[in-house]
């Protein structure tokens, strides 16, 4: 029985190790990049043969597929496992700034009017956008965090966003030093991500809007989005469940 528990603690400890290490994704104006945020290092994983890209989200539970936006307003569907972009799904939002899923599935983004960004809904099956309201200025960056929304305001910096009215909140009140273009939540280490357009990557405190220079990635071309896969935890869930089953088979033996 003593085996049976060392087996079960060597499993989990295994799943554990592999949820240390945080990958996000990212995309530059014409490729697609798998970004490992503890050494501040990407890998190109993909290619986009159509216009140039303007932002990027990854749909919520545990998938790889999300959508990139096009400077032109079309939205792009995008599989992270492979790295590849697929034809036009359409669209009438020219310069979408900033994409997001929230936790329900609906996609949300920012749509540049003359440097004042308009928060706005997307059907992500067609690109047909429908606006919400709110105009605080250049945003280039948007990410959920929980069911709380959030974005990056050029001058300014990380803000909560009301989705009813488009209205933002500051975090803190300082103006944030770096214009993001991107912004994603580490899927194990529950860290924010930010990237700037000249590819620097940066850890952001949530609570402060604080940022902190993690490194550079050395895209060569400008960043413009960010996202993460959800972590679903099923393995170490069953894990822990397996070694509970052990300890009452151990509890059951002694009497």
């Amino acid at each position: 029985m003593k085996t049976l528990l060392v087996v079960a603690v060597v499993m989990l400890a295994g799943f554990v190790s592999t949820a240390d290490a945080d990958t996000i994704y990212a995309a530059s104006r014409y490729k697609i990049w798998e970004i490992d945020t503890t050494a501040a290092t990407a890998s190109q994983i993909g290619t986009h043969a159509g216009g140039m890209l303007e932002s990027m989200a990854i749909r919520p539970g545990g998938v790889t597929t999300g959508v990139v936006g096009g400077y032109d307003g079309t939205l792009y569907p995008v599989d992270v496992s492979t790295g590849a972009t697929s034809a036009t799904l359409g669209g009438n939002a020219p310069e979408v700034q900033a994409l997001a899923y929230a936790p329900d599935g609906q996609l949300w983004g920012y749509q540049d009017l003359s440097g004042a960004d308009q928060l706005i809904k997307l059907d992500d099956t067609n690109g047909i956008k429908t606006n919400v309201g709110g105009r605080p200025g250049r945003i280039n960056a948007m990410v959920f965090i929980g069911a709380t929304a959030y974005c990056w305001v050029e001058g300014t910096g990380l803000h909560t966003v009301n989705l009813t009215t488009g209205a933002i909140t500051d975090v803190n009140g300082a103006a944030g030093g770096t214009n993001m273009t991107g912004m994603a939540m580490g899927p194990n280490d529950g860290i924010l991500y930010a990237g700037s357009g000249s590819g620097d990557l940066f850890s952001v405190d949530i609570g402060t809007g604080v940022e902190a220079l993690l490194g550079n990635l050395a895209l060569g071309e400008v960043l413009e989005g960010m996202s993460s896969v959800e972590n679903i935890p099923e393995p170490v869930t069953m894990s822990l469940l397996a070694l509970g089953g052990l300890g009452v088979l151990l509890k059951r033996r002694r009497r």
